[in-house]
């Protein structure tokens, strides 16, 4: 009996820990949510999968290689340099200055509150964010 009740604790502690570092990222848009980014990194917006941010690093819109991120903060599109996610949370594309994703998960475009996320912010996170947002949000546009 003891030992059921031993097992049981540890199931549920690594339930609840593993819950804490696969939360899905969801990013809003003044306040509305656009887009989430699950622990396998498939992308949904309104609920449908849109694409995938693959651990690798491809990018992927229904089905077909769009892009990549890279560990360093690269984002390629078509295999063309496009832009750069720093670790400080600068978002740049074509050498401009386009938004900036702070620590707390506040996203700035061109200075101005353009939106939020949650379950983030370290580089890794970061990176799955920018991607995001200019694969599938409006950033890239």
């Amino acid at each position: 009996m003891r030992n059921r009740r031993q097992l049981f604790l540890m199931v549920l502690v690594c339930v609840s820990f593993g819950g804490v570092a696969f939360a899905d990222i969801d990013i809003r848009k003044s306040g509305t949510l656009l887009l989430t980014v699950d622990s396998r990194g498939n992308v949904r917006q309104s609920g449908r999968l849109v694409g995938r941010i693959e651990d690798d690093g491809d990018i992927r819109k229904s089905g077909r290689l769009v892009g990549e991120i890279s560990t360093n903060g690269t984002l390629r599109k078509s295999g063309s340099f496009y832009g750069q996610i720093s670790s400080s949370g600068n978002l740049r594309i074509s050498g401009r200055l386009v938004a900036t994703i702070s620590s707390s998960g506040t996203i700035r475009k061109n200075g101005r509150l353009w939106g939020s996320v949650s379950s983030c912010c370290n580089d890794e996170q970061r990176r799955k964010v920018a991607a995001a947002i200019v694969f599938f949000g409006d950033l890239g546009e």
